[in-house]
């Protein structure tokens, strides 16, 4: 398996296997609702973000639900059949709010171009700094409300 040291903007070193606890903790929970976020570019509703931090628990690695994302029928209906150009330009749209700038975007279609899969980047841009900045006060509050599962309002 191959590790890949990302730049650093991005400020992490991310194996593309990781994973999972026993039990979820809050920093498991934001860590999905930062890839709905990342992929989707909106907020998680509780079912499927209680969907897929349960799946978390049972073992299913964050790359792995990064990949379910990728190929859902809401990303594809969203965002069409992307090539690996656009689907680096939509991650950079949706987590940094902005074009990506051509280096960076040469990167990321290197590592690609190299093998890595597309759940990877996700996941790596999700797991960014940048997103976890964009998305701090938001997940702020998340807990697990013994009724309604984990939550964040």
């Amino acid at each position: 398996m191959r590790t890949y040291v990302l730049p650093l903007c991005f400020s992490l070193f991310l194996p593309f296997a990781q994973s999972a606890a026993a039990t979820a903790t809050s920093e498991d929970a934001r860590a999905v609702a930062r890839l709905y976020s990342a992929a989707f570019d909106r907020e998680p509703e509780s079912e499927g973000l209680n969907f897929w931090v349960d799946s978390l628990e049972k073992g299913v690695p964050l790359t792995r639900i990064a990949q379910k994302f990728n190929e859902s029928e809401e990303f594809i209906s969203k965002y069409g059949a992307l090539q690996d150009d656009g689907f680096v330009r939509q991650l950079y749209r949706n987590v940094l709010r902005r074009e990506g700038e051509q280096s960076g975007v040469d990167f990321w279609l290197g590592t690609l171009a190299d093998g890595a899969p597309r759940a990877s980047v996700l996941q790596a841009f999700s797991d960014s700094a940048e997103n976890r900045r964009k998305t701090d006060d938001l997940f702020a509050d998340m807990h697990l409300d013994g009724e309604e599962g984990w939550t964040y309002a």
